[in-house]
């Protein structure tokens, strides 16, 4: 018996020659190679287009789950969101000219559905092109899981396995290597899940998916990936490129852009529960999903809205309204619990065995994360029922039955077994270990591994004995712990109350009236004076950061952490807007709308003009350097000195920014920004004074913000280049390049803390310094640390938004008093004595 032809022979042999329909007999190293014909490849697209047919609707361009309703939108990838929101466009317009793409989402987000949708758009257009005779290159989708990838030293097996699977063929890896060569087939290949490839075969993996791509260079490639799980910064080297030159693309969330039930404007989540409930309960479902801002966010996720439709319709929740409908969980771990158990999944399940077979899902997810797999052997499932069945009898097929009629287990083959999705295994391995009491010391080791992350952040929130104070800041300080987690540990505790951020009743005595209001004193750090060195030679120092300079230094105390929502929440409830004592005279003008811009700040806005007048694409190169602006945010500078003349300008940015009465931060009804741990953002420095007044007032104590020679002396003490030390490392703080997309709660980066104790100097939000920008050598004594008049102030320290040339501890940058952004917060500061 011949041996298998030498792939190497085919490859070298087929480009040039084969064709699908053609007359050539494919004989190679002494072999005749069988190919499809035309015919069964029309076969082949028919059932793929059939298999795929539910994520489309023949009369729109919208993606539909079940038929209706959640429509697909991609835009442009960018290590950070904007201000303003990128372009979305919808999935075939996004990829439609792009022969490369990965395209990115969070968990649930629809990238498998994208996908799905492809698949059945491509096999409709192959199918349309052979019926029209179009011959010359029909297109052809091949969608595979790389979650079926078994470590072999190319794709194709797991390319043969799919096209077996829908094909009215059963091809060999030969004829595959050939049929892959065909000069009138266009190959889409679609391959579902990086971050789903088995832990033991990611390298291997990844290597032949390059490898692919070099052998078959016209080949249409889609990538799908969790965002947390792509690494951005790999894909610019080039040996480790999977796709060199590729589109990236994230999968949006689903709009919502109105504020109740009957507005005016866009809502693909009131369109779905109006579709699938009814306008009644629609309604209610939709008003109890805006009355908190996190069900809010979770439900323009296409799959958490699946399921809380799916446990709103059930009515079995532990606790059910007025009205009679589930009461609704409020994180994403009891909410892939609530819908585990609700009627329509285990809930088909007879009742006497129901508890069994939720133990058995328990078991089959822990086996499969212990095993770094999305699938599982008949065997392997097998132990897991076993385990799971504890003394009862049933039997094994019974409970796998059961199992399969929640719609929770699903057959790939009689062999082979994978869950729901992947959030469904990873759900109810941390529903295992909560259930064996294993969750506190199991997490602080799985969470070192991006496998485990989504397990340990589900029993962080299902699990209510780990939500105390001492076991929560534990998983805060592992620097070995997913970043994720960490911030899951740190948003439990703002909920649970977090002893950093106490709040403490004041008496005092102001304007001839005792009052008692409560208030956050901040944790300070003791730091002692000195000669501080400010700025310096570096070779990513900016001109302003010259020359070097010394200032001596009184010791001070600063705080450990940014001032955060829980701590300015103080402020407001405390009605500190409405009392003008505690406002700077120009902060007094911006509460009332009635300042004009200081000859200082309209200066440096006319300069602005000017530059964007004559070289607006060199500012949107310098723009490119330091942030990753989007296009609708390129497009806003470009129009800028098409629209408007200097004056113009002037005039609509003063009205803009100093217009505008405010009682509260600009962002303080966003869920990204205003979870109580994370810093607060969008307060300009007239509202960071204004705090840091009514703080001083009420405690009696001479809370200040920070000069900025005080914070640079803090942050590096003349010698430390960051805060941590010489050495960039960016796991240390959190910059654009994190890939957290937001301000991250106080102290959840263990690893970039000062020598002194000081937590998110680096990174996170920039800082408002009393300072007012001017070139060095600093002199404090030319009026720069003036309070009483107004000028563009300096910002210290980077953030979430900027690369890591601006979280170096000599950088400067600056804003204008009343500005507002959605990176900018401040930290406090008093003198020792």
């Amino acid at each position: 018996m011949n041996s298998a032809p030498d792939p190497k022979q085919i490859d070298s042999l087929a480009a040039a020659n084969v064709v699908i329909g053609g007359s050539q007999t494919n004989i190679i190293d002494g072999q005749r190679i069988a190919l499809p014909t035309l015919d069964e490849v029309a076969v082949y697209l028919a059932r793929v287009r059939a298999r795929y047919g539910r994520w489309a609707d023949e009369s729109s361009e919208d993606l539909f789950v079940e038929t209706r309703a959640l429509p697909m939108r991609l835009a442009p990838f960018s290590p950070q969101p904007a201000e303003q929101q990128p372009r979305a466009v919808e999935l075939l317009t996004a990829v439609a000219h792009e022969p490369r793409v990965f395209i990115l989402g969070e968990p649930g987000a629809g990238k498998s559905a994208a996908l799905e949708r492809l698949a059945w758009v491509t096999a409709s257009n192959g199918l349309q092109q052979i019926a029209q005779g179009q011959h010359e290159r029909v297109t052809v989708p091949v969608l595979a899981r790389l979650a079926d990838y078994r470590g072999e030293e190319d794709l194709m097996p797991l390319l043969r396995r799919s096209l077996n699977e829908s094909g009215p063929w059963q091809l060999g890896d030969s004829s595959v290597r050939l049929l892959l060569w065909a000069k009138n087939l266009q190959w889409v290949l679609l391959l579902d899940g990086l971050n789903e490839l088995d832990q033991r075969h990611r390298r291997d993996g990844r290597r032949a998916v390059r490898a692919h791509r070099a052998d078959y260079g016209d080949h249409w490639v889609r990538i799908s990936c969790r965002t947390a799980d792509f690494d951005a910064e790999q894909e610019k080297h080039a040996e480790l490129q999977l796709l060199p030159q590729a589109g990236m693309w994230t999968v949006q969330e689903l709009t919502d852009e109105i504020r109740h039930w009957d507005a005016e404007g866009e809502s693909d989540v009131r369109d779905y529960l109006r579709f699938h409930l009814g306008d009644a309960r629609g309604r209610r479902l939709y008003e109890h999903l805006h009355g908190d801002e996190r069900l809010k966010s979770m439900a323009r996720i296409p799959l958490m809205l699946w399921m809380f439709r799916t446990t709103a319709e059930a009515n079995t929740g532990a606790e059910t309204n007025r009205e009679g409908d589930a009461v609704l969980p409020g994180n994403r771990g009891e909410l892939l619990q609530s819908f585990v158990r609700s009627e329509r999944v285990l809930g088909r399940v007879h009742q006497d065995d129901r508890a069994t077979a939720a133990r058995c899902l328990e078991e089959t997810g822990w086996a499969m994360q212990q095993a770094g797999a999305l699938q599982i052997d008949i065997d392997t499932l097998y132990d897991a029922l076993d385990a799971g069945r504890g003394r009862r009898e049933a039997g094994l097929d019974t409970l796998a039955g059961h199992l399969k009629a929640s719609g929770l287990l699903v057959e790939e083959t009689p062999e082979r077994y994978r869950l729901l999705h992947q959030l469904i295994q990873e759900y109810a391995a941390a529903a295992h270990l909560v259930r064996t009491g294993t969750a506190a010391a199991e997490i602080p080791r799985l969470a070192r591994d991006e496998w485990w992350r989504e397990c340990c952040i589900a029993a962080l929130w299902l699990d209510k004995a780990l939500h105390t104070p001492a076991y929560l800041l534990q998983i805060m300080g592992d620097g070995d712990v997913d970043l994720r987690v960490r911030v899951a540990a740190a948003t439990i505790l703002g909920e649970i109350g977090d002893p950093r951020f106490a709040g403490q009743l004041y008496a005092y005595s102001y304007g001839g009236a005792r009052h008692e209001v409560e208030a956050i004193e901040p944790q300070t750090v003791a730091i002692p004076g000195g000669t501080a060195t400010l700025g310096g030679e570096d070779p990513e120092a900016s001109d302003d950061e010259k020359p070097a300079c010394t200032v001596p230094l009184m010791a001070f105390e600063l705080a450990v952490y940014p001032v955060t929502n829980a701590e300015f929440d103080r402020f407001i409830q405390a009605k500190g807007y409405d009392d003008p004592s505690l406002w700077t005279l120009g902060g007094r003008a911006w509460l009332q709308g009635q300042s004009t811009l200081d000859p200082e700040t309209e200066q440096y806005y006319r300069q602005l003009y000017r530059y964007l007048a004559e070289d607006i694409e060199g500012f949107i190169a310098d723009l490119k350097a330091t942030q990753a602006p989007t296009e609708a945010e390129i497009d806003y500078w470009r129009r800028i000195p098409a629209d408007f003349s200097e004056d113009e300008f002037i005039a609509a940015y003063a009205g803009q920014i100093l217009g505008e009465q405010r009682r509260e931060p600009f962002y303080w009804h966003d869920s990204r920004f205003n979870q109580l741990t994370q810093p607060v953002v969008g307060v300009n420095w007239y509202e960071a004074m204004a705090y840091a007044a009514w703080l001083a007032r009420v405690t009696g104590r001479r809370w200040r913000l920070p000069t900025e020679p005080e914070w640079e002396w803090a942050a590096r003490r003349n010698s430390r280049r960051y805060p941590w030390s010489d050495d960039w490392e960016s796991r240390r703080c959190n910059w654009r390049g994190s890939g957290f997309n937001q301000p991250n709660p106080a102290g959840v980066y263990p690893q970039g803390v000062t020598p002194d104790g000081l937590h998110d100097l680096a990174g996170n939000v920039y800082e408002w310094t009393v300072s007012l920008y001017r070139d060095y050598p600093y002199d404090p004594a030319d009026g720069r640390e003036a309070t009483d008049q107004d000028g563009i102030r300096i910002l210290r320290g980077g953030s979430w938004y900027t690369d890591r040339t601006t979280v170096r501890c000599a950088y400067r940058c600056w804003l204008v008093p009343g500005g507002r952004n959605i990176y900018t917060g401040f930290r406090l500061a008093r003198s020792s004595l």
